[in-house]
């Protein structure tokens, strides 16, 4: 690798991987990146060490935990790379700039696709990492040492293969579809759901679950990621080169499929992309909110990285409580099922709140601006109406997603007045509450300067912040519900709860409404 191409993979790294915020030299790239690799692991680790127990109780090979971990990778990876194959791989803004200067085109198109596999590999590394020095520490084969660290840099190379197909195929078809978001929705709906099923099965087992279904799971899940297959069967001792080589051969096809496919790839997913422009008259004819709201959902419709991004946490909830009241009703025991509807069901509303306030469009409102921030300044709207613009938008995606899980969880609950009030209330006020310091977050952390849009909704240091506001947040109201309302009341802690997200959800408006002004006049494009 010469020092130009070294030089533009390093800037493509920094685009995918750097989540810090104005004030770059205070903190080195790498700090935030390993914290984030410090949490996958810890989390990876606790479950690989849970699934060794449960291995070791039926006698079974512990390196099929290393296995299930680089199947689990296989979903993470289509989950994520599906939508980059088609706003980083093939439809990054910035490649018609970088083939003007004198940089060689193969050597422009060899770093974004290794940029974006070793985003990937990430992945691979957080889930089997953990599992194998844990399966080693439990007394595993050493071999399995190996398996791991192929594992680590190959586990994503299947997955990857697949999302460049997916992720073509519903570019092309969205772009050029009338209903197209309604279509990726519906396809990561049902990619969702298949997920989640299957996570809630395994972690539905009780202590007197067949440990032969629970380990036939496992291996399911190993088989997600197919060509550990080889790792599988008995070849002497030639798995590991057999692996190799395969894996090799896959990666060299891989790479010439992109890289003499990419010009035609990248006109496809690019041919058709509208910029949506502020209009000064509609400010006049339709009124300062009316005029930014409407500009604000066709900037949202249109732009399917910002859309996917943001609304998924508002589809998980809902989905997350679909399933959970399926495997509630299948099961056969009458007493568990009445300790679930009347002890656990109306503390549910937690996974409601902190599912559906994950991502939201207004923790990225003024990051999707970008480039073209300086119309949004440039217009005679205040900005207390463009803040409130950028408030409504993200209840106007969220709410109904929330409401519509409530309403299912009311179905398999001992209703009461205060459990219905609460179920309904209780995370729609959270959500406002984490909806506004999101918002307050982006005005202080924004990014402008990006060359695709996932770099803004996905990868920014404000998308971050309110992540970990949110994990910390419904750590402590879901502390203040469940305790008070096992050591006291129900009724006293639903109370308390709501009365906290509300004077959270006071405070972010009020903080919003004086700031604002300040704020956002402070912002360069």
């Amino acid at each position: 690798m010469n020092n130009t191409m070294f030089s533009l993979f390093k800037v493509h790294l920094k685009q995918a991987m750097d989540f810090r915020g104005k004030n770059k030299k205070n903190l080195a790239i790498f700090v935030p990146i390993g914290l984030i690799l410090l949490l996958g692991c810890l989390l990876s680790g606790l479950y690989s060490l849970s699934i060794v127990m449960i291995l070791k109780e039926a006698n079974v090979d512990l390196s099929l935990v290393v296995y299930t971990m680089a199947g689990a990778t296989s979903i993470f990876i289509l989950s994520t790379a599906i939508p980059k194959v088609k706003n980083v791989l093939f439809g990054g803004k910035d490649y018609e700039m970088l083939a003007a200067l004198p940089i060689r085109k193969s050597s422009i198109i060899a770093v974004k696709f290794l940029s974006v596999y070793l985003t990937e590999i990430l992945f691979s590394f957080a889930l089997v990492v953990p599992a194998t020095i844990i399966v080693l520490i439990h007394g595993g084969r050493f071999s399995i040492l190996f398996d791991g660290i192929l594992l680590v840099l190959f586990s994503p190379l299947v997955p990857l293969i697949i999302s460049c197909f997916v992720g073509m195929l519903f570019g092309v078809i969205a772009d050029r579809f009338k209903y197209g978001n309604i279509l990726t929705i519906l396809f990561y709906s049902i990619f969702l759901i298949g997920i989640m099923y299957i996570s809630f099965s395994f972690s539905s087992a009780g202590p007197n679950e067949d440990l032969s279904s629970i380990v036939d799971s496992l291996r399911f899940i190993s088989w997600l990621n197919p060509s550990t297959y080889i790792l599988y069967i008995d070849l002497l001792g030639l798995n590991l080169l057999l692996y190799f080589l395969v894996h090799g051969i896959l990666f060299v096809g891989l790479s010439f499929f992109v890289g003499f496919g990419y010009d035609y790839f990248h006109h496809l997913m690019t041919a058709k992309h509208s910029i949506l422009k502020y209009v000064e008259k509609d400010v006049k004819v339709k009124g300062q909110f009316k005029a930014q709201f409407t500009m604000d959902l066709k900037r949202y419709a249109s732009s399917k990285a910002y859309l996917m991004n943001t609304i998924t946490g508002g589809i998980l909830s809902v989905l997350l409580i679909i399933i959970m009241v399926i495997i509630f009703y299948q099961m056969d025991e009458p007493d568990v099922v009445s300790v679930l509807r009347g002890q656990v069901a109306p503390y549910l509303p937690i996974l409601i709140f902190w599912c559906s306030s994950m991502a939201f469009p207004s923790n990225v409102a003024i990051s999707i601006e970008g480039k073209y921030f300086w119309q949004a300044k440039s217009l005679p709207v205040d900005y207390k109406t463009y803040s409130y613009s950028k408030i409504l938008l993200s209840e106007v995606v969220i709410a109904p997603f929330i409401l519509v899980s409530s309403i299912i969880l009311l179905f398999f609950m001992d209703l009461s007045v205060v459990r219905v009030i609460t179920t309904i209330v209780l995370p729609q006020l959270y959500f406002f509450a984490i909806n506004c310091f999101g918002y307050l977050i982006n005005m202080k952390f924004y990014t402008l300067k990006w060359e695709n849009e996932m770099r803004a909704v996905k990868q920014s240091s404000s998308a971050i912040l309110t992540m970990l506001l949110d994990f910390i947040a419904s750590i402590g109201v879901a502390a203040i519900f469940i305790l008070i309302g096992i050591w006291v009341s129900y009724d006293l802690a639903a109370l308390l709860a709501i009365l906290v997200c509300l004077g959270l959800g006071l405070t972010g408006w009020i903080l919003i409404q004086r700031n604002c002004q300040r704020l956002i006049s402070k912002i360069e494009v």
